[in-house]
């Protein structure tokens, strides 16, 4: 029997795109499928992981640091330090072009692979470079957000140029001499228009983006969920739990987390000022993830801040012991949040982003239908007069997020493109 040898790359390990490839590389391994990742970043803790340092700038900007002129290499080059310098503001995500970094030629030239697995490659990563390694080679690339068929923002938030004009004149840049998005969408359109590749998507409205983008639209498209890899089965009483927390017995727990709570797509004021406006008597907060809580005006909230939670069984409790969570991001790919809570029973208030518009009914949430204080004002409200059966959602959102599902679909989709039965 043929045995698959199959390369990830990703320029970093961590955020959810990172742990997402870690974990399906894992779950490969476990399935004897032959899996190694290549990234920018180390690692400890994997088999198979091997960073590839970053790529040096060469001597000309050396030269130009040393005359203080380093500026003009950032503008002739495009790297991401002129790129932020362009943004017309600092509450969009992340926009890189993907045009200076690393190609990995060094460790590709010294190994042959049967499927490469692109994640997120959106910085430091060089595109054109690194796809020219793989004339032969079947490529499947994972979106793990919007960079891949757009001319680099990683979240449109409702803009859909990409999808008309190629991203001219994109809303998210100063578009003053030079359309750097545009430039940037017709050097991707060519580097694409030369290569095939299967792309991945994990939401039905990732997917059906990415069919409709002038740079993806002839490729090969697939569905394929996220899983959740790190669920754990927390048997412990809720009303215990709560006071394990130190939270309220009688208010409603709401939570919400982020990998980042200050990045403005997530909603997080939005929140806020929705429960500034309800009665504090009613309502408990419980915020985890990375970020500065000191940001905001908690001023006569009941607000609880765990920080960033890596314990998954800790994380795993502190879902268990809400009432409900808020996941209200203008912008999602997947949303790993919601599918977490989802998995200890805890019902969801979401926006219609990312996968919620999957998973999410009338059974086990609420959808807003409107991204507003009024639409999440009265959410919660409804909320309140509901009653989710949690052992029931706990059930369904195991099903629909097993791992196993998840891998074996991506293992028939390598064995497709390599006609192996």
């Amino acid at each position: 029997m043929t045995k698959l040898k199959v390369l990830h790359i990703t320029s970093s390990l961590s955020g959810g795109a990172g742990l997402a490839c870690l974990k399906i590389h894992q779950a490969l391994l476990d399935h004897g499928i032959d899996s190694t990742v290549l990234t920018l970043k180390a690692v400890k803790g994997y088999p198979n992981v091997h960073r590839v340092f970053p790529k040096k700038k060469n001597n000309v900007y050396r030269v130009l640091r040393r005359l203080k002129l380093a500026f003009l290499y950032d503008r002739v080059f495009m790297t991401d330090t002129y790129i932020e310098q362009k943004r017309t503001k600092k509450k969009y995500e992340t926009f890189a072009l993907s045009r200076q970094g690393s190609d990995f030629k060094d460790y590709l030239s010294q190994n042959n692979f049967d499927i490469v697995n692109l994640h997120w490659v959106a910085r430091q990563v060089d595109l054109k470079g690194l796809l020219s390694c793989f004339r032969e080679t079947k490529i499947v690339w994972t979106l793990h957000d919007m960079n891949p068929f757009t001319a680099g923002c990683t979240a449109a938030m409702g803009c859909e140029l990409y999808k008309t004009t190629g991203c001219e004149k994109c809303p998210q840049l100063v578009n003053k001499g030079t359309d750097i998005a545009k430039n940037n969408f017709l050097r991707k359109q060519k580097i694409l228009a030369n290569t095939s590749i299967t792309m991945v998507s994990s939401s039905t409205q990732l997917y059906e983006n990415a069919k409709q983008s002038l740079l993806t639209r002839y490729q090969r498209h697939e569905l394929i969920p996220l899983a959740n890899f790190r669920h754990i089965d927390i048997k412990s009483n809720r009303y215990y739990l709560k006071h394990d927390f130190g939270l309220s017995i009688t208010k409603t727990i709401i939570g919400f987390g982020a990998v980042g709570i200050n990045r403005h797509n997530k909603g997080l004021e939005l929140l806020l000022e929705v429960l500034s406006q309800l009665p504090s008597s009613r309502f408990q907060l419980v915020i985890f993830g990375s970020g500065n809580i000191e940001e905001y005006n908690l001023k006569n909230l009941d607000v609880k801040y765990y920080g960033e939670v890596n314990d998954k069984n800790y994380l795993a409790m502190l879902y268990k012991v809400m009432d409900v969570f808020v996941s209200i991001s203008q912008q999602e790919a997947f949303g790993q949040t919601f599918m977490e809570a989802l998995c200890q029973g805890t019902p969801i208030i979401g926006t219609n982003t990312g996968a919620i518009q999957d998973f999410v009914n009338d059974k086990n949430g609420i959808i807003l239908k409107q991204r507003t204080v009024n639409a999440l004002t009265n959410a919660l409200n409804e909320f309140e007069t509901k009653n989710f059966e949690r052992e029931k959602i706990a059930l369904k959102a195991k099903n629909d997020f097993d791992p196993e599902i998840m891998i074996a679909k991506y293992i028939r989709l390598y064995k497709s493109l390599k006609n192996i039965n």
